[in-house]
């Protein structure tokens, strides 16, 4: 059940994107239904609802979306119904996936991503029946999960146990390096989409990004391992440090180049920028070596970036709609924000100790 709401989470994220190009709407209301997507994927943490409560949300955004379709004579109420109905929807399909989570491997997880992204596109030909599906899938699960009703007290889901996690300057460099990437992925997603005029042409690039993105770490490990003298520093936060400043320096290179590039070269390097991204397990590796490190407040400041980077999209595309390439710019800064917090974390630093990461 974890791999089908993974897959239905892709359809959810950009799915909606080609919902607003068939419904019309200009670039920055069509970005608007992503930031819908991860407002909602906000209330996992730091919010923690009932079940009860997810079920009534489902039920409530089953009606919205139903309602949706049938109001093409009022733009801005219909776009009201579906962005409400996509949060709703999200948050609840979110707060069952974190139930989940250690249920099943990385690899499969975003294999399943993946699979849910190349069908995003279905989304702008029939959503009434796959928005449906999607809220039948989260009712099922509810009741299912861990074997408890979903109405139930006991269940896992019914108890506000975990309260809200602090956010710490600890988490700067996950925070920059989110920022950057939802920043600049939907709306290079739009502009890739203007220029092939078929959205599963698209998808299936969207989906090569995440294919390098996924491949990212066992390529650093492999080298590591063929390579040993060569990288010699590959334990501690040495190691990680090195993996992320080489993966984001050369993310930085392409990101400069994406809005200078059209064509076979702009696909190329779009695909290319998973592998400078995918050094984020470096990232989650190095918080580890912390005695701050939690969990929780790791995933809470990777949805404040996805929330926030989002947001910056949107922003952009509704005042600058002919130049969503150029997102790729503010995207760029971030990155170069996660380079000098990393250099400036590692242990041969002359600012910090030898302790490393503790020192941030």
């Amino acid at each position: 059940m974890f791999l089908i709401l993974s897959t239905m989470t892709a359809l959810l994220e950009c799915g909606p994107l080609f919902l607003g190009i068939g419904l019309g709407y200009g670039p920055g209301q069509t970005l608007s239904f992503c930031l819908a997507y991860q407002a909602g994927n906000l209330f996992p943490i730091p919010f923690s609802l009932r079940a009860s409560t997810l079920r009534r949300i489902t039920v409530l955004s089953m009606l919205l979306l139903s309602l949706a379709p049938f109001m093409q004579a009022f733009p801005f109420p219909q776009w009201g119904f579906y962005s409400s109905g996509i949060l709703l929807l999200s948050c609840a399909t979110q707060s069952i996936r974190r139930e989940m989570k250690t249920r099943s491997g990385t690899v499969k997880k975003r294999l399943s991503r993946i699979a849910g992204f190349l069908l995003a596109p279905l989304l702008a030909y029939a959503p009434f029946p796959l928005l449906w599906l999607c809220c039948l899938v989260v009712l099922f699960s509810l009741r299912g999960l861990c074997g408890y009703n979903a109405a139930s007290d006991n269940s896992p889901l019914s108890k506000n146990r975990r309260g809200t996690p602090k956010f710490y300057p600890l988490y700067t460099i996950m925070l920059w390096h989110q920022l950057h990437y939802f920043i600049y992925a939907y709306g290079l997603l739009l502009h890739a989409y203007q220029i092939t005029g078929n959205a599963f042409f698209t998808m299936l690039f969207f989906a090569g990004t995440w294919l390098t993105y996924v491949s990212a770490e066992p390529l650093v490990k492999l080298l590591w391992r063929t390579y040993p003298k060569t990288f010699s520093a590959t334990s501690g936060t040495s190691g990680y440090i090195n993996a992320i400043l080489t993966g984001h320096a050369f993310l930085l290179i392409i990101l400069m180049g994406l809005p200078n590039v059209s064509g076979g070269l702009f696909y190329c390097l779009w695909i290319l920028t998973g592998f400078g991204g995918g050094t984020v397990f470096a990232i989650t590796a190095l918080y580890g070596h912390s005695a701050a490190y939690t969990k929780e407040r790791l995933v809470l400041t990777e949805n404040l970036g996805h929330f926030i980077g989002t947001g910056l999209a949107v922003l952009w595309a509704h005042f600058l709609p002919k130049y969503l390439p150029q997102l790729s710019y503010p995207a760029a800064f971030c990155v170069f924000m996660v380079i000098v917090l990393a250099f400036l974390a590692h242990p041969s630093c002359m600012k910090y100790k030898a302790k490393g990461i503790k020192n941030l």
